[in-house]
């Protein structure tokens, strides 16, 4: 996986552990460590009540950097879309469709039963 395709990873499992459940009204890291997590918008927020460490270490505005980091995003999100579209385009090329009846002999691959990572074929069967 690239470096964007990892960070793209990693911020939403970051968004979706910071998301409260509908059920429960809690995040999963709330229910986790028992306290809300400080996430993007938090850090936008306290920037704007009070001058915070953060935006002199970015030596840019904290609201800049979170809407260029979400282009970024959004970049990636659709480089990986296109990406995804070409690469089932050109694994499908060779894949054919198969309609079996009733009555049919068809082979069953089967993992088998000393390692999950091998597989064979067994049959036929109807």
């Amino acid at each position: 996986m690239t470096k964007i395709g990892m960070f793209c990873y990693h911020i939403c499992l970051f968004a979706i552990r910071e998301s409260p459940s509908i059920t429960t009204g809690y995040s999963p890291s709330e229910l986790v460590y028992g306290r809300k997590m400080h996430g993007l918008l938090a850090v936008t927020r306290d920037v704007w009540e009070q001058n915070d460490l953060v935006q002199r270490e970015l030596k840019e505005p904290v609201t800049k950097y979170l809407s260029e980091l979400s282009k970024r995003i959004t970049t990636a999100l659709d480089d990986a879309r296109e990406n995804t579209i070409k690469h089932s385009t050109k694994y499908d090329k060779k894949s054919t469709e198969r309609n079996l009846e009733v009555g049919d002999q068809v082979l069953i691959l089967l993992p088998t039963a000393g390692s999950k990572m091998t597989a064979e074929c067994q049959g036929p069967f109807l």
